[in-house]
């Protein structure tokens, strides 16, 4: 699995990032989860989730594809934008 990253639209190979094997990924992705999360994940094989980490707050979604599990993050602001700020 190569990390990858959006930037302005496009789906591009995040820099200097490693290929990660199916069980890499797996490891890295149940780090994240608490107890709870890992079994509704089990349960279900899909869990969207928060994570906060030092300044940064994300949404996470994890879920089974055929080569393994993978997770999609986005940044959520700190503050929330006005209607004037948004495009």
């Amino acid at each position: 699995h190569t990390p990858m990253v959006r930037i302005a639209g496009k789906m591009i190979a995040f820099p200097d990032a490693p290929v990660l094997t199916a069980e890499q990924c797996a490891q890295l992705i149940f780090k994240m989860l608490n107890e709870q999360q890992r079994a509704r994940f089990d349960r279900e094989w899909t869990l969207d989730f928060s994570l906060v980490t030092g300044q940064f707050r994300y949404r996470g979604n994890v879920f089974y594809q055929k080569d393994g599990i993978e997770g999609v993050f986005r940044i959520i602001p700190n503050e929330i934008p006005n209607p004037e700020q948004l495009d």
